[in-house]
Formats: C-alpha cells, sequence, structure tokens
C-alpha cells in the first residue's frame, strides 16, 4: 500500500497507474518542480512544451522521464532531460537512500542530485540500457562489476554501521506470520525436490531463519557499505552517444568496456552488511530471467562456476589493492569465496520472504510468489555452504 498521500499517489494504483492519459495538474506541478530546481527555460515554458514518460520503478517509487520537446533549447546550461522519481513510502529510509545519492554524485559513481524535495527528488538522465542476465556473466563485464562492488564497498556513508539483513529477514517474517493472506504451505517447484522439502509452512521458514541464526558468528565480519540488490537491472551499461536509441547500447558488449562504462542504481535497499553478502546476491541472480513471462524463472545452468567466482572476486581484490602481488591476491580472493558461498543461499532466503509478502499484497502481473518459491528450492540447493561452517 503506497502511504505517499501528495498528488502523485494515483501512480501507485496498479488500476490508475495502468491509464496511459496524465492528469494535467500532475504535469504542471512536475514542471514546477522541475522549474523549480532547474531553473532556465524550465522555468518560462509552459506544460505543453515538455513530454513525460512513465518509467519502470519497481515498488517503492514511480519515476519519469521528463523531456524538452524538440522545439526548446536551454537558455543556459540547464539539462534537456531529467528523471523526476516519487517515493512511494516517503518517511521509510528516504533520508539514507538521499544522503547516499548525494555520496554517489559527488564522487561522480552516481547520477547527479539536481533537486530533493518533500516526496521525491530530480535526478540527472543518464542515456544507458539495464544489462541483462546474459550480459553479466559475460567475463569482461563481470570483471568490470566486480570493480563498481569493490569502489562501493570502499565508501564511508554516515549512516548505521550495524550489519542488517538479519533485521530484514526478521521483518518480513513478522510481517509474513501476520499476512491475513497467508496460505497454509507453499509448493516448491519440482525440479528443487532433489534438494528441498516437497512443501513449506510458516514454520518451516522460522525453523531455517534460526539456522542463519546459529550460523551469525561465523558471518558477521567484514562489514561495509553494500547495495544489497545488485542484479543487472541495476547496473546500467552507460551510452556515450546521447542521441543514439538504447537498443544500440547493447553492441558495446561486444566490445572491451571499462567500469566508467557501468553505473550502479537504486540504492533504495542499501546498508552496512558483511562484504559477502553483497557478493554472494549478485552471485545469486546469476539463474533468475525477469524476462521470463511463465514459470520456470530460474536456470541452475546458469549458477556461477567457483572459478568464474574466484575471478570475479579475484577482480574486486585487484582493485582494492593493487600493490599486492598475484599470490597475494590470489589468497585474499580465496579467502573472500570462502566468506561469500554462506551468503549465497541467504541471499535466496533474504529475498524469497519478502516477495511472497509482496505478492499476497500486490495486484500487479508479476509473479512475486513463483519468484519467491524457486528462490526456496534455491535456497536448498545451495544450504550446504551453510552448513560448511
Amino acid at each position: 500500500m503506497c502511504e505517499n498521500k501528495n498528488i502523485f499517489k494515483d501512480f501507485f494504483d496498479p488500476v490508475k497507474a495502468n491509464n496511459n492519459e496524465m492528469d494535467p495538474t500532475v504535469k504542471k506541478t512536475i514542471l514546477k518542480y522541475c522549474g523549480d530546481f532547474l531553473g532556465g527555460i524550465w522555468k518560462e515554458i509552459n506544460p505543453e512544451k515538455i513530454d513525460i514518460e512513465k518509467l519502470d520503478g519497481g515498488t517503492l517509487n514511480i519515476i519519469f522521464l521528463c523531456s524538452l520537446k524538440d522545439s526548446i533549447h536551454p537558455l543556459n546550461t540547464e539539462p534537456t532531460k531529467v528523471v523526476f522519481r516519487i517515493y512511494c513510502k516517503p518517511d521509510t529510509g528516504i533520508i539514507s537512500e538521499t544522503v547516499i545519492c548525494s555520496i554517489l554524485a559527488e564522487k561522480n559513481i552516481g547520477p547527479k542530485l539536481y533537486g530533493i524535495f518533500d516526496g521525491g527528488r530530480i535526478e540527472e538522465y543518464i542515456p544507458s540500457k539495464p544489462l541483462t542476465m546474459k550480459d553479466i556473466c559475460v567475463p569482461s563485464i563481470s570483471k568490470e562489476i566486480a570493480k563498481q562492488f569493490a569502489q562501493i564497498h570502499q565508501l564511508c556513508v554516515p549512516i548505521k554501521k550495524n550489519a542488517n539483513f538479519m533485521d530484514f529477514i526478521d521483518e518480513w517474517f513478522q510481517n509474513l506470520s501476520n499476512n491475513q493472506n497467508l496460505p497454509p504451505f507453499f509448493d516448491i517447484p519440482e525440479h528443487y525436490h532433489k534438494y528441498s522439502p516437497k512443501t513449506l509452512t510458516i514454520q518451516d521458514l522460522k525453523t531455517e531463519i534460526e539456522f542463519i541464526r546459529s550460523k551469525l558468528s561465523k558471518l558477521l565480519k567484514n562489514i561495509v557499505f553494500c547495495h544489497n540488490d545488485l542484479h543487472g537491472g541495476n547496473i546500467l551499461l552507460i551510452n556515450d552517444n546521447n542521441n543514439q536509441k538504447h537498443e544500440d547500447c547493447s553492441k558495446k558488449l561486444n566490445q572491451q568496456i571499462s567500469s566508467s562504462k557501468l553505473m550502479l542504481i537504486d540504492f533504495e535497499f542499501a546498508s552496512y552488511n558483511p562484504r559477502g553478502f553483497d557478493l554472494g546476491h549478485h552471485f545469486a541472480e546469476y539463474v533468475f530471467d525477469y524476462e521470463a513471462k511463465t514459470p520456470p524463472y530460474s536456470s541452475t545452468t546458469r549458477i556461477p562456476s567457483k572459478k568464474h567466482m574466484f575471478e570475479f572476486i579475484f577482480a574486486y581484490i585487484d582493485f582494492q589493492n593493487p600493490e599486492l602481488s598475484k599470490a597475494e591476491k590470489n589468497q585474499k580472493a580465496e579467502i573472500l569465496l570462502k566468506e561469500t558461498l554462506p551468503f549465497i543461499p541467504i541471499s535466496y532466503l533474504f529475498w524469497s520472504g519478502y516477495m511472497i509478502n509482496d505478492g499476497l499484497n500486490s495486484k500487479t502481473d508479476f509473479d512475486f510468489i513463483g519468484f519467491a518459491l524457486e528462490r526456496l528450492g534455491l535456497y536448498f540447493m545451495h544450504k550446504h555452504y551453510l552448513k560448511d561452517l
């Protein structure tokens, strides 16, 4: 349920959000904010002189791409296109996310921040394409993503430094326990029955959570600032040519790219956590195809090999410690790989409960429950990494 009671709240209503007609009052309000923060021509034109396109912003935001019409030109250095972001729950974690976005922008590793207002913000528009699940498996791309991780993990951000992944799990479990729509059990997809039970109850989930809790003393180390949700959709491949269509950006994947051509976005789940948690979640995401319309949504053939994970982590270590010898980097990479592996099953459980809650409450077409059940199957498939601790 959206808690944002301002003029934009209808965009979180699944029925009204599918209506392509934008309320003239909303368009006028968006232009007013753009005029106040961007100045220049944005302050002088009327709503008919701009185009506004609603983009996919997930469940926590609505995002508009606001563009000057081709016939309208800037007066000074104001941008011709911006991203206009509205928060669904403006009182939940938004201060932290805004601080994070400001720091990333200052360090040129995130979009520029043009304005912050009650309930949202205005950001730089960066012509780009999100990486697909196939893209993130390409070795040359993967190594550049590793460097992005290494850079983010070195940041010092003025938010709580406590690892919070277990708090997040406890929160969704409590919400799930109190959900009146909770079914008596969940059916795990058949192709995971070799590793998992056929069904799971809420009590079974609690048992798995307590099993993870029993391992915390061996997991809570090397706490760093983490993105916590770094799948391909949150990694942009930047298009150098602003006039080039987004689809054409994919041609770059056949060429050598640098990490400066990648940008991480959507830090709404960012917090401090073990570095292995962030890396483990990224590897866990390799198996999913978010473009699939029907189950199965995951394929175990895409599980990254230990060799691939080691090479990824070696690139991470190399970025943070370029002065070390290859032997020293290998040693550090081996240690970090061992830290990371137990967080792969934790990631699957971490997000399964979150997606079940969303699925029980959502009116959208996205199959939250289907993805969640596959995550539960994958949790049991990888649970041996936790047992080995």
